[in-house]
């Protein structure tokens, strides 16, 4: 077998190699809790975009919600998020469906998006509480 040959083989099997790794997600929100009394919802945010990663607790209290083109719904009690639930952003999802859009705003709010058309959910929250976390 040529040197040549073996340097192809070589790099290819790293490339390879290299692709089959499942890369870590750019962002993630973790809905920890829920207090029914005061309408907070408390998440918790990674980020792998730093070295080291950043990880933070949010607490947010909803300012609105709307599905669809359906007029929307405003108020503490509005917003649903499911306790234990993991949200990545999708930048280029499969289909529209599958769409999640996560935006912290510079106003201390942070809105989330998901699905489209009809099925479109769009839910606003006020960010009363951002604390960075111990790694």
């Amino acid at each position: 077998m040529s040197k040549n040959l073996l340097k192809f083989l070589l790099f290819s099997l790293i490339a390879f190699a290299g692709c089959k790794q499942k890369a870590e997600p750019a962002k993630s929100y973790q809905v920890i809790s829920y207090d029914g009394k005061t309408h907070e919802w408390t998440l918790v945010f990674r980020s792998a975009f730093n070295e080291p990663s950043v990880k933070r607790r949010l607490v947010v209290v909803c300012l609105y919600h709307e599905l669809g083109k359906t007029k929307g719904e405003s108020g503490p009690e509005a917003c649903h998020l499911d306790v234990g639930r993991v949200m990545i952003d999708n930048f280029s999802p499969k289909s529209p469906d599958e769409k999640l859009d996560i935006w912290e705003n510079p106003d201390q709010t942070l809105w989330i998006t998901e699905g489209s058309g009809d099925d479109e959910v769009t839910q606003n929250f006020s960010i009363v509480k951002n604390e960075i976390l111990p790694q």
